[in-house]
């Protein structure tokens, strides 16, 4: 019976060494649920050695493993049959106990090894109990690297133990390939001549492996063997019992019995030290180990009584009975002394009673909090120490969602905050505490809406027909959304229409209250608004519809729109409004059709034409006239239809104006008024057009100058439209005295601003009201008397003077000459033909102010057409040139012999 329990005390062993070996690895998350049996299994665990197996080609790769299965308390669960698969199948599992198979035993494990020969990939190990799951993934890999050597080391060679003890040593293992590397994940072949070995784990990252050796009561010398891949390698160690005592060693606890309780219950374990004279040795290290169940500081120092003092405890693995017990091993190294004590670890008691009580039990929603008190035992009445106590509600306000039990109830009492929401104006709602299996009967609260905070209002329909009713709901909550108790006054408002029942309007029990809008004849969108106690209102908005078109009215927002293409606002919108016959404007989706009926040209609805449509929106039709590129007057007509009827309207308020200035033409007036004095004023106009010489509109300022030495702008800045209405037309008047007439002066005009045109002309100034006079010298001619009045041929002096309307001489005036008779020349002499000459100093000689003068000279010939005729006349002329009024004549005789053919 001894050598059974040793042996299945040692597997034990194997099983808590890998799990301290894998505490980096961890183990796989359970999945939630669960119940089998009428327990309630709260966890699957799953833990294997490796996460990655390697072996060499051609042999086989294994992993020891075990499933452990708790309930919520974390306590082991016996009898508990675990599904366990492979997915994808690569390998098998293999049972340790070939009689309980894949059932846990009374440490709730199900032990196994995974194993694999020559076979690779990736496969899950799965265990599932119920609804609950653990899984661990494992890769098993062919070895890619050849394995060069195997080591094995002991952390001693030679251990001396006291009599009737037992002793261990720390055995290393490790695998490299050529280069020195370690090859990781390989399960390795160890065995030993004498002692006890716990099983090897495969190696890790770096190659190495650990594990314990332990003497097991055992003297002489013993080997160690490690194979793999054909390759071993072994190390000797040498056992003797120590034959005379150091010191001693000695092992108590304040009790044996301890329970399975997340370490709740404890035991004080305490090593005493002594040297071979019984004296207490204090400041030296004591070793604590617990090898197969429980959990114990590493190490303590021995106080002046020499004794080393430390916690024995477990959390969840009870021992399988009393013959099975836990121990915890204590050493000390340098004497090698070592003593062992036993305890038993039973498993947790169940918690029987809990109870829930709190210092109120009704509150308003949201608001008020009640303090909660828990008070939790065991089935033997002790009170529940170090569990937690689980909280729950249908609507969690607590402010600890769990608390930890100590001397059955919470170090500080927990609060529960009245649920934010309720269903009605009063809500229970049922809390519960749960303390491991056990849970408290349910404890109610009453929950009540608080004060009326929020409003929200809405219509049945959020579109009537005009004369039609709509009914109105106004939702009252409070603060956290809740609907209010009955009978909360709520006052209505609209801005169409007339509401009833006349405000306040009571909520009724389900937190609303009720009201009719009656819109009458008006329509259009109507806001109706709800407000409790003053202070909290909500809006909505409805349409009341219209009825059908029954008049329509056209308006033009800029009735001045420019030309297209100058640079201004060439367009203007028209916007046709229709109403119903009650005045209200019409629905939308109403068509307008709008028309050009006249323009100037080129213009346009919407750039599409002449005509165009549009549809109503809030009872107006809109679209956008376009300029052409000439001004004048628009006629727009805009016409809906309905009910067989055309409703029209037209607008003639819209004239296309001229764009800004681009270009000035300057045009002065030749005919002046005298003024006092001796000068003369003229008329000068400036011509303003835009980009396609359109006149520019009134008002635009116009600057006009000229040379100052020789006449005078009466008005320098004009407006166009200020003259006799020409439109584009700028008038200023410019002065000069007589005595510049026919000289040329430069007149400017500009526009102002950045973009100014400006011109300039060369201008003659006009002769006013001119006159000549023509003086023949002398004004007969005989050619048989002597000079000056007579022979052959005739030279007679043309002499003219030429006054303007202030009766001055004009210099520069060009006269014209003619004559019946005879031939006109520039000199006396008669050898250069002309018929005209300028006043004053002239091209062809000196003169003087304002005369000029000609010759006629010719013999009789030509002066006598006719041969038998003696005596004739000659009607001379003078005209100023450009001056038809400007003229003179005279009348020269001329006679020849005594009459006769052939006389002189």
């Amino acid at each position: 019976m001894e050598a059974r329990t040793m042996k299945r005390a040692s597997w034990a062993t194997a099983l808590l060494l890998i799990i301290v070996m894998i505490i980096g690895l961890g183990c796989a998350s359970d999945k939630e649920g669960g119940t089998v049996g009428g327990t309630e299994v709260g966890s699957v665990q799953i833990i294997l050695a490796t996460d990655t197996l390697q072996f060499i080609p051609g042999d086989s790769a294994s992993a020891p493993g075990f499933i452990v299965v708790t309930d919520r308390e974390g306590r082991v669960m016996q009898g508990q049959r675990v599904n366990i698969s492979l997915a994808p199948a690569i390998g098998y599992i293999e049972y340790s106990n070939t009689t309980l198979k894949d059932t846990t035993n009374e440490y709730g494990r199900v032990e196994f090894y995974f194993r694999s020969y020559n076979q690779s990939g990736n496969t899950t190990i799965t265990a599932a109990i119920g609804n609950k799951s653990a899984s661990w993934p494992l890769a098993v890999l062919p070895m890619t690297v050849l394995i060069s050597r195997v080591n094995i080391t002991l952390s001693a060679d030679s251990i001396y133990v006291p009599p009737a003890t037992e002793d261990s040593a720390f055995v290393t293992v490790s695998v490299t390939d050529s280069s020195g590397n370690g090859v990781p994940n390989l399960q390795v072949n160890l065995s030993a001549s004498g002692g006890r070995l716990i099983p090897l784990a495969p190696t890790d990252a770096s190659g190495r492996a650990t594990t314990w050796w332990f003497t097991n009561h055992q003297q002489g010398h013993f080997t160690l063997r490690v194979g793999a891949g054909g390759l071993s390698d072994s190390t000797t160690v040498f056992v003797q019992e120590m034959e005379t005592q150091r010191g001693t060693l000695r092992l108590s606890a304040s009790t044996r019995l301890i329970r399975a309780d997340r370490c709740v219950s404890r035991a004080q374990v305490v090593a005493v030290l002594k040297d071979r004279y019984s004296t207490a040795v204090p400041g030296d290290t004591i070793i604590f180990s617990a090898p197969y169940l429980g959990r114990i500081n590493a190490w303590a120092i021995t106080d002046t009584s020499g004794m080393a003092m430390t916690d024995f405890c477990e959390n969840f693995t009870p021992c399988a009975d009393s013959l099975d017990s836990a121990y915890v091993v204590a050493r000390h190294v340098k004497w090698s002394l070592r003593d062992t004590i036993r305890f038993m670890i039973e498993p947790a008691s169940r918690v029987s009673v809990v109870h829930l009580s709190a210092n109120t039990t009704q509150g308003t929603a949201g608001v008020d909090s009640a303090t909660l008190s828990v008070h939790a035992y065991y089935e033997d009445g002790a009170p529940v120490y170090g569990l937690h106590a689980y909280f729950s509600a249908t609507c969690s306000h607590f402010a600890q969602d769990s608390m930890l039990l100590i001397n059955g109830t919470t170090q500080t009492s927990n609060y529960w905050k009245f649920c934010d929401q309720t269903t009605n104006a009063q809500y229970r709602v049922g809390l519960s505490v749960t303390v491991g299996d056990a849970v408290s009967d349910t404890l109610w609260m009453d929950v009540t809406p608080g004060g009326a905070r929020q409003i929200d209002v809405t219509t049945l329909s959020s579109v009537i027909p005009i004369n039609e009713t709509m009914g109105i709901v106004a939702t009252v909550r409070d603060s956290l959304n809740n609907l209010v108790r009955d009978g909360v006054p709520v006052m209505f408002t609209s801005t169409l229409g007339t509401i009833s029942p006349p405000s306040p309007v009571p909520t009724g029990v389900d937190g609303r209250a009720i009201a009719t809008l009656n819109p009458g004849t008006q329509a259009g969108q109507v806001v109706i608004k709800g407000t409790i106690a003053g202070i909290w209102m909500d809006s909505t908005v409805a349409t009341v519809l219209s009825g059908t078109p029954g008049t329509i009215q056209l308006t033009v927002s800029n009735a001045s729109p420019q030309v297209a293409g100058t640079g201004g606002i060439d367009w203007t919108q028209l916007i046709a409004t229709v109403y119903d016959a009650n005045g209200n404007p019409v629905q939308d989706g109403q068509w307008v059709t709008f028309t050009i009926m006249a323009d100037p040209g080129g213009c346009s609805i919407n750039r599409r034409g002449l005509v165009d449509s549009a549809q109503t929106a809030a009872g107006s039709a809109m679209v956008t006239f376009n300029s052409g590129s000439i001004p004048g007057p628009v006629v727009i007509q805009a016409c809906t239809y309905a009910n067989l009827v055309n409703y029209c309207v037209q607008a003639s308020n819209i004239t296309v104006i001229a764009g800004p200035p681009r270009a000035i033409y300057i045009q002065p007036t030749d005919v002046g008024s005298g003024t006092e004095g001796v000068a003369w004023d003229i008329s000068v106009a400036a011509l303003v057009g835009d980009l396609y010489n359109n006149p520019v509109r009134d008002g635009i300022a116009v600057f006009f100058e000229v040379e100052p030495e020789i006449a005078l702008i009466l008005s320098d800045t004009v407006i166009t439209g200020n003259g006799v209405h020409h439109p584009g037309m700028a008038y200023t008047t410019l002065r000069y005295p007589s005595d510049v007439t026919f000289q040329t002066v430069t007149i400017r005009a500009r526009t102002a601003g950045a973009e100014a045109v400006s011109a300039e002309i060369e201008y003659i100034l006009p002769l006013q009201s001119p006159t000549i006079t023509l003086y023949p010298l002398p004004s007969t001619w005989h050619f048989a008397a002597p000079p000056p009045q007579g022979g052959t041929p005739c030279r007679i002096r043309l002499l003219s003077i030429v006054r303007d309307g202030h009766n001055r001489l004009i210099t520069g005036a060009t006269v014209i000459y003619s004559t019946t008779s005879g031939r006109i020349y520039k000199e006396s002499t008669g050898t250069t033909t002309a018929y005209m000459n300028k006043t004053g100093s002239g091209e062809w000689g000196n003169y003087a102010n304002g005369q000029t003068e000609l010759w006629l000279v010719d013999s009789p010939p030509y002066i006598f057409p006719d041969p038998n005729v003696n005596e004739i006349t000659a009607d001379v002329q003078v005209e100023v040139e450009g001056y038809q009024v400007a003229i003179d004549g005279q009348v020269i005789n001329f006679r020849r012999g005594n009459g006769g053919p052939g006389q002189n």
